[in-house]
């Protein structure tokens, strides 16, 4: 997802993300900004205090002589993979997420949990349950794509067999690991109730397709 698709030769700093312009243009913080710190002041109050690029928009300097604070031998050095490519599983990336989070005084382990629960793992599951009932049927042989199932359970245009486009498994993925996290971290009635919620709405689903491929027997009809 970070590589690049678009190469431009030319800059323009209205047309790029807003985000890079949160970047200080300074060679020195000012003593007052850590003292600030100290006191746990608004971010947004020390853009005040310390020159970023935003502050450059519309100036012939924009791009030129950007200060830095740490100087290094080499701007392509640090570690060529992160640990969350190195890692398996989710379970597994937000264990140590959350381990870094339970070692550093100034952060709440529990905040963070929450926040990844509400903004991550809540939004997918509701995400993927809502795109599983809305979902595409796909011919395995020719490929060709339908929004509905055909009444023949078999692709029109070859005969071929047709597959699910969004499976079980991409849909409750991360409902342990959010259960999990709700119940090591405490994190409420809400929160817990919203999960059993989505829980039961996906048994609800899976439950019944699954009823409904057993083979019956004769003596279900005696």
């Amino acid at each position: 997802m970070d590589a690049p698709i678009l190469l431009t030769l030319g800059i323009k700093p209205r047309e790029i993300a807003r985000q890079a312009f949160n970047i200080e243009s300074v060679q020195q913080l000012p003593l007052q900004f850590y003292e600030d710190t100290q006191n746990r002041a608004d971010p947004k109050a020390e853009a005040r205090i310390i020159e970023t690029v935003q502050d450059r928009l519309g100036s012939s300097n924009v791009l030129e002589s950007l200060g830095f604070t740490l100087n290094t031998s080499g701007i392509a050095t640090g570690n060529l993979e992160s640990a969350y490519k190195q890692l398996g599983s989710m379970l597994d990336k937000v264990t140590l997420q959350l381990k870094l989070a339970e070692s550093i005084k100034a952060v709440e382990a529990a905040e963070v949990a929450k926040r990844v629960l509400s903004t991550h793992f809540m939004r997918d599951l509701t995400g993927n349950l809502k795109a599983f009932g809305g979902q595409r049927f796909r011919c395995t042989k020719c490929n060709a794509k339908f929004r509905r199932l055909p009444l023949k359970e078999s692709c029109p245009r070859c005969g071929g067999k047709l597959s699910l486009t969004v499976y079980k498994g991409s849909v409750e993925k991360y409902l342990t690991v959010a259960q999990d996290l709700v119940r090591r971290y405490d994190l409420g009635q809400y929160h817990q109730q919203r999960l059993l919620l989505l829980q039961e709405e996906i048994n609800s689903l899976f439950n019944e397709q699954e009823e409904k491929k057993k083979q019956p027997t004769l003596a279900q009809f005696v």
